[in-house]
């Protein structure tokens, strides 16, 4: 009893200065642009988030490092919300080692550590409530944002940010939580002025383009069509002002054919 004491005086005060020395930090940020978010009924891989640094010739993806430890670590990333407080955000983080809309897994003796799966996919507004009850059931507030301060403003489903949390496991085996970090914003490339069709778009105009759209989203048509639907939608959503610019042209053409009418009938 004596020596396991003896062995704590003499640990606690290593600890507090390996905790006093050691510094994580992001060092590739998330691309803020250029992917856009999948939602699970277009039935394919949601992709995985560039880094900032990737391009056409390279590839990067989101890093951190840690600074003066070289022991285990065990690492979490979840998505959040852009602007602070950071509250559970209602997508979710999917591929390898993700569970719950979250990304888990325990790094042995790595300093710097490159997270190459991590794919965001989004879920439909009418979904948003049930998807932010299962961040909280699961534990996954990386801020402890009380339950009542989560639903006071509506979730902005076209940006959040990736949030890193880290422990390191102490001499004595328990694991000690790190500050959590959050990348900077990334946001739904859907966005731009293309404005490509979701998935809750496409079903507006399902009755126009083929019968296997009335099925369910479990259904083989529908998984079937993402490749080229989302043009088909698209086209359409331009439809009402393709009429309107005709019916201007005709409108325009008669009005010409009424005035040289008139003046050939004068003169």
């Amino acid at each position: 009893m004596r020596l396991v004491i003896e062995l704590r005086c003499i640990l606690f005060p290593l600890i507090i200065l390996e905790m006093f020395l050691l510094d994580w930090k992001i060092i590739e940020q998330p691309k803020q642009r250029g992917m856009r978010f999948r939602y699970k009924c277009e039935g394919r891989s949601a992709g995985s988030t560039p880094g900032e640094k990737s391009n056409d010739t390279t590839k990067a993806h989101p890093a951190i490092k840690v600074h003066n430890y070289n022991g285990p670590l065990r690492v979490r990333v979840s998505l959040v919300t852009k602007n602070p407080p950071h509250k559970p955000h209602p997508h979710e983080l999917v591929g390898k080692d993700c569970k719950h809309g979250y990304y888990e897994a325990d790094l042995q003796e790595r300093r710097v550590h490159s997270f190459q799966n991590l794919g965001i996919q989004c879920v439909k507004k009418e979904d948003v409530a049930e998807a932010v009850s299962c961040r909280l059931q699961t534990q996954n507030n990386p801020f402890n944002i009380p339950e009542a301060n989560v639903w006071e403003e509506e979730f902005d489903l076209n940006a959040l940010r990736l949030c890193f949390q880290a422990s390191i496991t102490l001499p004595t085996g328990e694991l000690c939580p790190l500050e959590p970090v959050v990348s900077q914003p990334i946001y739904d490339n859907s966005e731009s002025a293309i404005h490509t069709p979701t998935c809750h778009q496409a079903a507006r105009y399902g009755a126009h383009l083929s019968p296997s759209l009335h099925a369910s989203s479990d259904s083989p048509g529908l998984h079937q069509l993402p490749d080229y639907l989302p043009y088909i939608c698209h086209s359409l959503c331009f439809l009402p002002q393709a009429s309107l610019f005709l019916f201007q042209c005709h409108v325009g053409a008669l009005f010409v054919f009424l005035v040289l009418y008139l003046v050939a009938f004068i003169y």
